[in-house]
């Protein structure tokens, strides 16, 4: 469900980013509509990834018969490189 969440994100922001780009021209109040749109998909895109990683590494799934929880030395190493990592790749995209 978090993966369609993103991927869904990612769809709707890389659509937004093309019409900004595209070589028609579009009216200016048109073009102010996609510019707020986008920045509202950017930070869903931003929101659902980092909750993306946070779905996997927090201790969340400890059963009776089954304990998918991550090691925490693993799960510390992945959130503290993949969450930086998402943020900076998202708001570089974002500023061109």
């Amino acid at each position: 469900m978090t993966g369609g969440l993103s991927l869904s994100a990612l769809a709707v922001t890389i659509g937004l980013s093309r019409m900004i780009i595209r070589p028609t021209p579009m009216p200016l109040s048109k073009m102010s509509l996609v510019r707020a749109a986008t920045i509202l998909a950017f930070a869903t895109l931003w929101l659902s990834s980092i909750w993306l990683v946070h779905a996997f590494v927090l201790p969340a799934s400890k059963g009776q018969h089954f304990n998918f929880n991550m090691n925490p030395i693993a799960a510390s190493i992945i959130a503290i490189i993949a969450l930086p990592l998402i943020g900076s790749l998202i708001f570089m995209t974002a500023s061109k």
